[in-house]
């Protein structure tokens, strides 16, 4: 069975965060390398660009909806591509419970997560694809112990 993994990216190479230097080049790390409050750190670390993956193969394709086919090696855009997934995730688990920000099944409103993250261009079908994987990878990253 293979781990979930973190591909990060550090904004200035060398910069620590969670016991350890981060390059400015991706890097995949396996999530069970780190305690739940660390990786909540390096998840919430502004200087880091982070995609979480199921798994070391899907670490060199985008995360879902981001337009990188599946095993394609990582390019020049994977910096981009990291940014927007974690612009995404932060506004997926911030978005307030309310009729304002959230569709009748709970998805976040799209016209909310392009106000909270800034970006104008998120579909419907790239909110779907970010929110099934941040219920798959990061929620279970996040949630107290004892849930």
């Amino acid at each position: 069975m293979d781990s979930p993994t973190l591909t990060v990216i550090s904004r200035r190479a060398g910069f620590r965060r969670a016991g350890r230097q981060w390059p400015a080049e991706a890097v995949t790390v396996a999530v069970a390398d780190f305690t739940p409050e660390q990786v909540q750190a390096i998840l919430d670390e502004p200087m880091l660009l982070v995609t979480p993956t199921a798994h070391p193969s899907d670490a060199e394709a985008g995360p879902a909806g981001s337009g990188s086919p599946a095993g394609e090696p990582a390019k020049a855009g994977h910096a981009e591509r990291a940014d927007r997934a974690a612009r995404l995730f932060a506004a997926i688990a911030a978005l307030p419970d309310d009729a304002e920000h959230r569709t009748a099944e709970g998805l976040p409103e799209v016209k909310a997560l392009r106000a909270a993250t800034g970006l104008a261009d998120v579909s419907a079908a790239e909110r779907d694809a970010h929110v099934d994987a941040f219920i798959e990878h990061i929620q279970p990253l996040i949630a107290a112990p004892g849930d």
